[in-house]
């Protein structure tokens, strides 16, 4: 497994051959075949799926070319809305290398090479043309507080935009 979420009935499981979905009130679900794959029509899900995510009623997950072979630039995000179990491209168009994938007060966070993208706006290229975000959250205040390899913590507040974290 690289990353797991839930709807609060079922486990969903980004993995390096597919999404898996287990009942969370399976008590067996050490035993793989307590899991269902998922299908996507006409597309290959024998793939790694490096993040995923759960809001509103949409799974949200990435199919990593970067972890596959290296590749950057090339990863596509998928949705599932699980009323219609209907599966479908997100973000047409952007084919970022994709890090990670989250939720938090009812906000998605996309993180990708360059930037981190949520549903209240976009945050790249913070300092310079080089930001390598790798991982993201948004508090309370609704600042979103993103984990640099190259900068550190850098954190967008709405008040004052962007700014440095340095450690004592």
């Amino acid at each position: 497994m690289t990353d797991i979420t839930s709807d609060g009935t079922y486990f969903y499981a980004s993995t390096g051959g597919g999404i898996y979905k287990g009942l969370m009130s399976n008590p067996n679900l050490a035993n793989y075949l307590s899991w269902t794959k998922m299908t996507m029509p006409g597309i290959n899900t024998n793939r790694i799926y490096n993040t995923i995510t759960y809001i509103s009623g949409k799974l949200y997950t990435n199919y990593s070319k970067f972890v596959t072979n290296g590749t950057m630039y090339q990863d596509t995000l998928f949705s599932y809305d699980i009323a219609s179990d209907t599966w479908s491209r997100y973000n047409v168009g952007i084919a970022a290398t994709t890090y990670k994938l989250d939720t938090k007060y009812n906000e998605l966070i996309i993180v990708q090479e360059g930037g981190v993208s949520t549903t209240s706006g976009y945050f790249g290229g913070y300092f310079s043309a080089s930001s390598r975000p790798k991982s993201a959250v948004i508090d309370g205040s609704h600042n979103v507080w993103i984990a640099d390899s190259g900068f550190g913590l850098v954190a967008w507040k709405p008040s004052s935009g962007f700014e440095y974290n340095y450690p004592n």
